[in-house]
């Protein structure tokens, strides 16, 4: 072999030995830790663990089936009920004085419904505002904290406690009937691969359940909702007491670390803690603003519909052919873009079909041949606002016709629609026209209602006139008058009634649907 290879090989194998020997020197170093912890748990009189056979000793299967005993009432109790919300809701309504509950009472839903009948929706909405602030801050200001506490303890007792303990002692090859504890069972040593889970698993309970200093909120609360006797409690109270020295004494730190084989091993401890009173402050605003919500939008709906029957007086609505509801529940179904004013729509469409074509032409067409205006443009105006309205109505006729396939704009929306399915461009071409739709029934729906006020100054103006027998705008009102069964008064004012009753439905005509 050359030197330079005999050179390279020396290298390597120093290098090989330093790796191995690095390697054995942690590993012993490792052991010794190991070793010194077992020791120091025994000399504590705690042999719980035999390192040079790897296993749990039946010392620690005896403990913990002490500690199952002193648990077994309360792990009775959490059985029955597992999920945290239920008891969430338990220490909410144990913890609330009498004021408190009375204050969540007063913004129940049934409660706020009942006020509804006695006193003005805006009373009602500031007076339960002022009843949930007083809740809030009593309970944000004050017991928050407390009552977060109380719960979070609950939370990690209950965790204690719940675990299978029998399932786990049986592993130990104890022999006992479950929650029977009339005498101590023989346990034997097990290997610690077999019982490792259930010992981190209850190491870890037990850290979360010492972490807690005062339990005395969490036991009042008990004893008023389980009905576990108080001898119960005060034996438990001893055990934390005896969990307490144990940890004082390094036991469970000692043996996370054996059980681990690792003498730096660790607890991975969840110890994140839960607000209960934030989330249920804002369930009951959530509730009381709802209610009053859903009153508000109840009254709308009420009357909404009294001026639909004012306004139609009984006549059936004139409906549109595709610009309909009906047509729109397809629409709705697909999750995409709808019609978004089809009851608005309608109405307008009724309003122009069912008086338009009669008592504005009539009176129109008579006033503007026959009338003598003391005004200068005062019946071009006029007219021109008629002529404008009877545009509208034209508009509307043909926005809804051309949504037939037969025409270039139906057919687009149709095709579009049955290919919603293909891919996000036809998604949002789809919506693109039904937007574009929109638009266009909106400004007709605006320009129709601004026409209208325009109009109605005018028939304000002429009734009055005619109704005081004055002439300054009209000189001729005799004439006109003649022109009418009745006279020219009971047509404006039949007229004038129905433009104002609509003008009022259609008020906030987006929030018609």
């Amino acid at each position: 072999m050359s030197e330079e290879k005999q050179v390279k090989s020396g290298f390597f194998m120093r290098l090989l030995s330093f790796i191995v020997g690095h390697e054995v020197g942690a590993a012993n170093k490792g052991a010794k830790a190991l070793k010194s912890i077992q020791k120091q748990l025994n000399k504590s009189g705690y042999k719980f663990f035999n390192l040079k056979k790897d296993l749990i000793n039946a010392q620690f299967a005896k403990f913990v089936y002490q500690v199952y005993a002193a648990v077994a009432p309360f792990r009775e109790f959490f059985i029955q009920n597992t999920q945290d919300e239920f008891y969430a809701a338990q220490i909410l309504n144990y913890s609330l004085d009498t004021d408190q509950h009375e204050l969540v009472a007063k913004l129940s839903s049934q409660s706020i419904q009942v006020l509804a009948t006695k006193i003005e929706l805006k009373s009602l909405a500031e007076q339960g505002m002022n009843f949930f602030v007083a809740l809030r801050d009593g309970l944000e200001n004050e017991r928050a904290g407390e009552i977060n506490n109380t719960y979070n303890a609950l939370v990690l007792l209950k965790q204690f406690c719940v675990i299978d303990y029998y399932a786990g002692l049986r592993k130990f090859h104890g022999v006992f009937r479950e929650n029977s504890f009339e005498e101590l069972p023989h346990f034997d040593s097990v290997p610690t691969a077999y019982m490792k889970e259930f010992v981190m698993d209850f190491l870890t309970a037990t850290s979360l359940l010492l972490s807690i200093q005062d339990w005395g909120n969490v036991f009042d609360f008990l004893k008023k909702l389980s009905g576990i006797e108080d001898q119960a409690f005060l034996r438990f109270k001893q055990q934390i007491a005896v969990l307490h020295s144990m940890e004082n004494n390094r036991v469970f730190v000692g043996m996370v670390k054996l059980v681990s084989h690792d003498p730096d091993a660790e607890l991975q401890e969840n110890t994140s803690s839960k607000n209960i009173v934030k989330p249920y402050l804002e369930g009951i605003y959530q509730e009381f603003r709802s209610t009053v919500e859903e009153i508000h939008h109840k009254r709308v709906i009420e009357s909404q519909k009294k001026l639909v029957d004012d306004v139609f007086a009984g006549h059936a609505l004139v409906p549109l052919k595709f610009y309909n509801a009906k047509e729109n529940e397809k629409y709705v179904e697909s999750k995409a873009h709808c019609f978004e004013h089809c009851n608005a729509f309608l109405y307008l469409n009724s309003f122009f079909a069912l008086y338009f074509r009669d008592e504005f032409t009539k009176f129109i067409e008579n006033f503007e041949i026959v009338a003598q205006c003391n005004r200068q443009n005062y019946i071009s105006d006029f007219t021109s606002l008629y002529h404008e309205l009877n545009e509208m109505q034209s508009a509307v006729t043909e926005l809804d016709t051309k949504l037939d396939t037969k025409f270039a704009e139906g057919y687009k929306l149709n095709s579009l629609y049955l290919r919603l399915g293909v891919n996000d461009s036809v998604v949002a071409n789809f919506n693109m026209e039904i937007d574009s739709i929109n638009m266009k029934v909106r400004a007709i729906i605006d320009r129709s209602l601004k026409a209208l006020q325009k109009i109605l100054v005018f028939y304000d103006e002429l009734i009055h006139e005619r109704s005081h027998g004055t002439f300054d705008i009209i000189s001729n009102w005799d004439e006109l008058n003649n022109k009418f069964e009745n006279g020219c008064l009971p047509l404006l004012k039949r007229t004038k009634n129905h433009i104002s009753t609509f003008l009022a439905l259609m008020k906030n005509f987006k929030q018609l649907e």
